[in-house]
């Protein structure tokens, strides 16, 4: 019987940083290990996810390219070196520089847009970008990682991308304590009703519509995460920091809010529902609408429809815990070896 050669991806990150990414490419690469023989390249080798890297011996690079212009020739060459040896280079962000090393070094390159479109940048310097990033998606294998961002990507460089969605290892994302302990050691009485948010501290989140949501409405707000957010929260609130496993948290919480507007994916909104705690976000939410869809009763067209389906959950917890088990169901379909299996097809395509 004739041996098949093992296939070879490479998984390009800006960085191993705390995040939703992150998070999601850790996770395809442990599961694509079963089948083929992943590695990691780090533009910007620092973080949780480049430091484990380290301890479990995985195979990874640190590129050291972390600006997109100009980028050093020795690095650029030393990274062209690097794709040679892999079939496929799959990138999780655009570096010009790095793009056009990846077409022009024979491999197979896919490309998933993570939703990171630089809005925020200088007018020139997302001009230039835009300008190579559209000749790049042209020339690559495109995925989006929710249909919010695949009609962005249209928008923006007239690109058709297959949707394929961000997973997880669903069954693995589950507390280390039950939940009263982990109730009790936050402080929280048996009666407390606690909406959880858990994400980035930045204004792009809109944290301004999760505190006028709970307003007055007399339950706990759980802020799980860190950022540059100043802005104001109401007094009493929860705040955790960074902690190495939200989940201890999360499955504290009654119900979790994401406030963001245009949310590419959302990956939290996966990890609370495979918790079995619903999830309410408003119209405008992006990908995370779509995780929802078919439960009109967790998406609020504005800041004050979202507080009366908050009230309308205080009020009525058994239906909470309902919704909570009917969406714990749908979060399996998200499940990481599903979405292995995926990429898998589109690396093995030919050109």
């Amino acid at each position: 019987m004739e041996e098949v050669d093992t296939l070879r991806v490479l998984h390009l990150l800006y960085s191993g940083q705390t995040g939703g990414i992150a998070r999601f490419v850790e996770s395809l690469f442990i599961a694509q290990k079963e089948r083929i023989d992943p590695a990691l390249a780090f533009g910007n080798a620092e973080g949780p996810l480049w430091q484990r890297a380290q301890d479990q011996a995985w195979l990874a690079y640190d590129l050291g390219i972390k600006r997109a212009w100009p980028a050093s020739p020795l690095r650029l060459a030393r990274a062209k070196r690097i794709f040679s040896g892999f079939e496929v280079l799959h990138l999780h962000y655009f570096h010009p520089a790095l793009a056009k090393a990846a077409l022009s070094s024979g491999a197979r390159v896919v490309f998933t847009e993570h939703g990171m479109f630089d809005l925020e940048r200088p007018w020139l310097i997302r001009k230039l970008k835009t300008r190579a990033k559209g000749v790049f998606l042209r020339e690559a294998k495109v995925v989006a990682n929710s249909r919010f961002t695949a009609g962005r990507l249209k928008k923006l460089y007239g690109v058709e991308a297959r949707v394929i969605p961000v997973g997880e290892f669903i069954s693995e994302i589950r507390p280390r304590l039950p939940r009263s302990e982990i109730r009790k050691a936050l402080g929280l009485s048996p009666g407390d009703f606690v909406v959880a948010y858990l994400g980035r501290l930045a204004r792009m989140k809109r944290l301004e519509r999760l505190a006028g949501s709970v307003r007055g409405l007399g339950v706990r707000l759980m802020i799980i995460g860190d950022g540059s957010y100043r802005g104001s929260l109401p007094e009493g609130a929860i705040r955790t920091g960074l902690v190495d496993n939200p989940f201890d948290y999360l499955a504290a919480a009654d119900l979790m809010v994401m406030p963001a507007e245009g949310e590419p994916f959302g990956l939290s909104a996966l990890e609370a529902m495979a918790l079995g705690i619903p999830v309410l976000c408003f119209s405008d939410g992006g990908g995370v609408c779509e995780l929802l869809e078919g439960y009109p009763e967790l998406v609020a067209k504005d800041v004050g429809e979202m507080r009366e389906k908050i009230a309308r959950f205080l009020r009525e917890p058994d239906e909470a815990r309902y919704i909570g088990e009917l969406l714990r169901r749908r979060a399996v379909e998200y499940d990481i070896t599903r979405i292995a299996s995926a990429y898998q097809e589109i690396y093995e395509e030919r050109p």
